[in-house]
């Protein structure tokens, strides 16, 4: 790969050090920790949801995901980065399940 050139692609694969030649562990796990996230969020966040309101983890969801993916320009180890993409998982699934519902309150019926 030509470095000096202005179209190479320089994502977090090769700012992690992730290239072919790695640890397939190292690079399965982000996979694995995002669904981890996902998990544990289906299982936590929607009962508390019902509980406590819809709107606050509608908000909790969006500064997460935000703050998750700022994180992410911002840290270079991928031990951080797993740390990271668990709580993406989480956001997520917070956007999916909470946040649809609760904006789906404010439509009308036909």
């Amino acid at each position: 790969m030509d470095w000096t050139s202005q179209s190479s692609l320089r994502n977090w694969i090769t700012r992690l050090n992730l290239d072919c030649s790695g640890d397939a562990l190292v690079i399965s796990l982000f996979g694995s920790y995002e669904f981890f996230g996902q998990l544990v969020a289906c299982i936590v966040f929607p009962p508390l949801a019902d509980l406590f309101g819809r709107r606050a983890f509608t908000y909790i969801g969006m500064g997460l995901q935000t703050a998750v993916f700022v994180s992410l320009i911002a840290f270079k180890k991928s031990q951080i980065y797993y740390l990271l993409i668990f709580l993406l998982g989480l956001a997520v699934i917070i956007r999916y399940l909470i946040a649809y519902a609760h904006l789906m309150e404010f439509v009308g019926n036909k």
